[in-house]
């Protein structure tokens, strides 16, 4: 019973604040004993006793109400009132005179309240302690000058100066061996408390990159897969189907990607690797991610992107690729009707570094301007129930990363908005300019001469900016008749109609002498004539560029999705532990007309080398046994000769920061993540594979 109280009085569990106040409330007790030996020793009169029994009483009911409360901060302050305005200077005036016990006992006063009140509380406490002790001094002067008052008895060294002193400099001493000894334990297990948050932490951190890597894993199946399917010629419904999956997994990565940053960010380990990278692959990837969200619904997407900028940018692509998804992204929610519009610029090149600007734009739901000042924050989001067509989707943390990230490239992020009528998110960041060459220029635009049919008025501005940006010359045609009127009047090297002008003109354009080029979304999967060509919305300065350069429909109709040359005489190796990504990894190269060869780990991948050799390997980089690593430093060991110039690529899963650099530093000669995106495994084998193997599809 004993060990229960004290511990419950004294335990670690318990404050320091509240131990230390039972501290100070068992000297107030014992205190008490000992004046009242001395008043009974010299016969005090009867009303010290009355005062001193109301003292307790009120003490004892002061302590009861601090334990069943818990607010040990107002009782002491009430139990110092007690003592400085009543207790301390009655017992002062009735001891009657200039030198007694009572004056000492006032420090006791002024250490309760230094070692157990705090806040405002303390400083009324203290004011209140020096006018009693001042008033009762110059009280007792003035009333008895002759330092005798009402006791005859002599003045007593002990208990008059030693007795009070001694429970004084007690209570000061332990009080602050108890608070020493407190803050030690209490420092003790602030360290234990840091050490168990860094490894939780850590934990937190490991669990992230193995969450990343595990969902990457199968999504790199599903979306290949479906990739895959897309590209056959199947039923249009099946490709809407498969569309919606591509959407989803597209939606599920870009969860996983900001939780990851959401990771560094509560660390305060965000870094921003510095690499070399390709703006225009990174631009239409975006487009293309944005353009499958957008799929079976009301909502236009218009792109405007400088033709000016450079093409290759020295920075944090994926950190850049991370920002434009994530303010687009929040378009395509809150946006059900009308349009998204991204706008691409330079705003300012100084030397070698450039300030990138984007905007995006949208006529969504808006926001109320009181609303916005919390848009940056972590976990908000504006959810308008007036809205009830918009379904909240995504973690609420997209444009708190985003800030952090326009930031952290020496920029910023504004918006602006109307309620019910849409919203402009602007960003700046900077990046180094490694080629200055500009991001897409039309060679020979003097020789063309475009017409263009498109009655919508917006999609019409949109595509006449395209050309105008890529100095082309284009007359449009806003109705059939004016259609009618320029196909009878002019000649034109090439015709722009939309699928749906195509349909109702085939006669009217099947005369043409020019290149009839028809416009649909990326949903559309009508089989059009032969000698006509496809070219998928949004049309932009890239698409326009590498239509027009590489003369051919298959070369550059499409935003990124279709293959513009092949390897039919290379021979790639793969090597991944999971069979399903094997299978995938074939059909994705098999586009490409290459000869694949798989293995399921490094060792098997060695015993397939041989004097034949190959000409690209890609490897996964987490293997049980070999490691991605291993495999590669093997391969390059072996006596074939071949083996020290083989472009070695690695596939992995870990999204973690600085995956890439490690990799890289490991002697990898580049770096695919799953999922695997086309587009990048296009410009890879391009780049890398011997410039002899590649047959262009002109």
């Amino acid at each position: 019973m004993e060990n229960n109280l004290i511990s419950k009085l004294f335990g670690k569990q318990v404050p320091l604040e509240i131990r230390s106040f039972h501290v100070a409330m068992g000297f107030f007790f014992a205190t008490i004993v000992a004046v009242l030996v001395e008043a009974v020793t010299v016969m005090l009169p009867v009303p010290f006793y009355v005062v001193t029994g109301f003292t307790v009483l009120s003490v004892v009911a002061a302590y009861g109400f601090a334990v069943r409360t818990g607010r040990y901060n107002l009782c002491a302050f009430g139990i110092s009132l007690l003592l400085n305005l009543l207790e301390l200077p009655l017992a002062y005036f009735i001891d009657g005179r200039m030198i007694s016990s009572a004056l000492i006992y006032y420090s006791l006063a002024f250490y309760f309240i230094m070692f157990n009140i705090s806040g405002i509380y303390r400083i009324i406490s203290l004011f209140c302690f020096f006018l009693s002790y001042i008033l009762s001094v110059t009280g007792m002067y003035l009333l008895h000058r002759d330092y005798t008052g009402f006791r005859k008895e002599p003045f007593s060294i002990v208990s008059d100066v030693l007795v009070p002193l001694l429970i004084c400099v007690a209570y000061a001493c332990v009080s602050v061996l108890f608070r020493m000894r407190m803050y030690e334990e209490e420092i003790r297990t602030a360290e234990d408390e840091r050490i168990r948050a860094e490894k939780a932490d850590q934990s937190k951190d490991v669990f992230m990159m193995n969450m990343s890597h595990e969902m990457r894993t199968p999504m790199n199946a599903v979306m290949s897969a479906a990739g895959l399917i897309y590209d056959k010629d199947v039923a249009p419904e099946v490709k809407r189907h498969v569309g919606y999956v591509r959407n989803a997994c597209e939606n599920l990565i870009s969860t996983v990607d900001d939780l990851l940053v959401f990771s560094e960010m509560e660390g305060d380990k965000m870094e921003f690797v510095r690499e070399e990278y390709d703006l225009e692959a990174l631009l239409e990837e975006i487009v293309n991610m944005i353009s499958v969200r957008l799929m079976e619904t009301e909502v236009a997407f218009y792109v405007h992107i400088d033709p000016m900028l450079p093409k290759t940018l020295f920075g944090d692509g994926q950190k850049l690729r991370q920002l434009f998804i994530n303010i687009l992204n929040n378009a395509v929610k809150y946006t059900v009707a009308g349009y998204v519009e991204l706008n691409v610029s330079v705003k300012k090149i100084l030397g070698d570094e450039l300030t990138l600007m984007a905007q995006v734009s949208d006529t969504g739901i808006g926001i109320r301007e009181e609303e916005i000042p919390r848009l940056f924050q972590a976990f908000e989001r504006v959810d308008d129930k007036l809205h009830d067509t918009i379904r909240i989707e995504g973690s609420g943390l997209g444009l708190s990363i985003s800030r952090t990230i326009a930031e952290g490239m020496g920029g910023g992020i504004t918006v602006e908005s109307e309620y019910n009528r849409g919203s402009t998110f602007s960003f700046e960041v900077r990046q180094q300019i490694i080629d200055a060459q500009p991001l897409s220029a039309i060679r020979d635009t003097a020789s063309l001469s475009v017409l263009l049919f498109e009655e919508e008025g917006k999609r019409a501005d949109s595509l006449e900016r395209a050309f105008r940006e890529c100095g082309v010359d284009c007359l449009t045609a806003r109705n059939d008749v004016a259609f009618r009127n320029h196909c009878r009047n002019e000649r034109f090297t090439h015709i722009f109609i939309s699928l749906d002008h195509y349909i109702e003109f085939r006669g009217i354009l099947a005369e043409l002498k020019g290149r009839i080029v028809v416009l649909q979304d990326i949903d559309q999967t009508m089989v059009l004539e032969p000698h006509m060509e496809r070219m998928l919305r949004p049309v932009s300065c890239l698409t326009l560029a590498r239509y027009f350069n590489h003369k051919d429909s298959k070369a550059g109709a499409g935003n990124g999705s279709k293959l513009r040359f092949r390897c039919p005489d290379a021979r790639v190796l793969v090597i991944d532990d999971n069979k399903t990504n094997l299978f995938v990894a074939q059909g994705l190269l098999g586009r490409y007309g290459m000869s694949v060869v798989t293995a399921v780990s490094g060792s098997e991948a060695l015993n397939l080398l041989d004097e034949r050799g190959f000409d690209m390997v890609f490897i996964d980089y987490m293997m049980p046994e070999m490691d991605g690593i291993d495999t590669l430093k093997a391969i390059r060991s072996c006596s074939y000769s071949w083996v020290a110039e083989v472009p070695c690529v690695v596939l992995t899963a870990d999204a973690a920061e600085g995956a890439k650099q490690m990799l890289m530093t490991a002697g990898f000669d580049d770096y695919i993540s799953k999922p695997i995106q086309v587009d990048q495994l296009t410009s890879t084998i391009r780049r890398l594979i011997d410039p002899d193997l590649i047959k262009r599809l002109d």
